[in-house]
């Protein structure tokens, strides 16, 4: 299951549990890009795909970024 190779990774990368993991749905835009803001109708289409971020608090005010797929993502 994808949370759990999330948990797995952040514990690999930051040697620790994450406090939180968010997951939001991909979409496409059917209308074109940037025309909500500007009053247009928008026919957004919610697709079987997923951006999952994983988090902890720091100690300082610093983030840190990466990915699971570190091969073609690097950090």
């Amino acid at each position: 299951m994808m949370q759990d190779r999330i948990i797995q990774k952040f514990k690999d990368r930051f040697g620790r549990t994450p406090s939180v993991i968010a997951r939001a749905p991909g979409r496409i835009n059917m209308m074109g890009r940037h025309i909500d803001h500007q009053g247009g109708d928008v026919n957004m289409l919610a697709v079987n795909r997923y951006i999952y971020v994983a988090a902890a608090t720091r100690q300082d005010s610093s983030y840190r970024l990466t990915n699971l797929d570190s091969e073609n993502y690097p950090d």
